[in-house]
């Protein structure tokens, strides 16, 4: 029963939003903001306040089954890399997976490359035909 009504004051606490299939869950006080964004079945959730942190995946232990995956790596195939400066997104991973699943991972760039300011004109003469 406690368990039931702490996620109620949570679910009235919270604003949420969904775009483009995505959900955005914002919680703010003036002394902490609580974020959680997720697709699927993939979910970041950050803030300032470890405490709320906890509680909110508790909350979301209760209601689903999840798993905790620690410091973010990896969200819809993009890399996430720390730094002293903070965040860096990366797609080389979900570019790689791309170059991979055309089969063109191993392409090459072409020697010469186009002169710069090239203007294309229109083809004049007859029409090639498909064959």
């Amino acid at each position: 029963m406690l368990v039931c009504q702490a996620a109620h004051r949570i679910e009235r606490l919270f604003i949420s939003s969904i775009i483009l299939g995505l959900l955005l869950v914002h919680f703010a006080s003036r002394s902490y903001s609580t974020q959680c964004l997720g697709f699927a079945d993939d979910q970041i959730i950050s803030g300032n306040d470890h405490t709320a942190i906890i509680q909110f995946k508790s909350y979301l232990s209760d209601c689903f089954c999840m798993k905790d995956l620690g410091i973010l790596k990896y969200f819809l195939g993009v890399e996430v890399a720390r730094t002293h400066d903070g965040l860096f997104l990366l797609q080389r991973k979900y570019t790689l997976d791309i170059l991979y699943e055309v089969r063109l991972l191993g392409a090459k760039p072409p020697n010469v490359p186009l002169e710069q300011q090239h203007q294309l004109a229109l083809a004049t003469g007859k029409l090639l035909l498909d064959t």
